[in-house]
């Protein structure tokens, strides 16, 4: 089942705000989701409904690290998956292949390199953990 959940980077604050903190302040919770839709102050983050092998939740725009290569987890629309990120040798964004496989952008296999990864931080706190 696809758990809803949400965390938002607070650009003026410079932290990750927890969705009930969020929730919980008086004037955000009188606007709701849609305020930080359309705010510039908050990029919102999604729970993947997935964990890392320690138990940890993946949310989207966390670093995770495979096989010891560090990768963002994102949402492709194209393929409509959550995937890591990684970089076509002419610089294209595309999603973590897996060996030539059929099932390149399987949910499935999400599922299952969920259990092999570790999440080590998220583009906002520590984005040099990706270079």
């Amino acid at each position: 089942m696809k758990i809803i959940k949400f965390r938002a980077w607070n650009k003026a604050m410079r932290r990750m705000e927890s969705w009930k903190k969020i929730l919980n302040n008086d004037f955000l919770s009188d606007y709701g989701l849609e305020f930080l839709i359309d705010n510039d102050d908050f990029v919102l983050t999604q729970f993947t409904s997935i964990t890392d092998k320690n138990k940890k939740e993946i949310y989207t725009g966390d670093i995770v690290k495979y096989q010891g290569r560090n990768y963002e987890v994102y949402f492709d629309e194209k393929y409509g998956c959550y995937a890591l990120k990684t970089k076509t040798y002419r610089g294209e964004i595309e999603p973590l292949g897996h060996g030539g496989s059929s099932t390149k952008y399987s949910p499935y296999l999400w599922n299952w390199l969920s259990k092999k990864v570790e999440v080590v931080g998220d583009i906002y706190t520590t984005p040099e953990l990706l270079k």
